[in-house]
């Protein structure tokens, strides 16, 4: 009895249409009228991450002012101002590189969910 029932219910579900699987090429074609914000998003990741990679070596240069014992003070000093004052630039370029990616990613997420609100809509009516 239990295994009749399971059957009919089998039978039935072919008479369904098939359904749609997830995937990764269906979520890019509805990014792909993003993909220029997306790219410029890009641009500004890298160069968010490069700053943060930078402030180590420039870091370094005033660490290395600092130790070394041929320069007079006047020296030292003025090396270390200018690779802190570098680190202080490149610090607050990164933020603001940080600040317009992710200002873009959410404003292209948000028309992709949009379109797919809807491509959803469309397919309810």
């Amino acid at each position: 009895r239990w295994g009749s029932a399971a059957t009919d219910s089998h039978e039935d579900d072919d008479d369904a249409p098939p359904s749609s699987q997830p995937s990764i090429s269906k979520l890019l074609s509805l990014a792909r009228p993003e993909s220029a914000a997306l790219s410029i998003a890009l641009l500004f990741m890298v160069a968010s991450e490069a700053s943060g990679l930078i402030t180590p070596l420039l870091v370094a240069q005033a660490y290395d002012a600092l130790v070394n014992q041929s320069l007079d003070d006047a020296g030292r000093m003025s090396i270390i101002h200018r690779a802190m004052t570098l680190v202080l630039i490149v610090h607050v370029a990164g933020m603001i590189s940080g600040f317009i990616r992710s200002s873009i990613m959410s404003i292209a997420g948000e028309r992709v969910v949009a379109r797919l609100r809807n491509t959803l809509f469309g397919a309810i009516l």
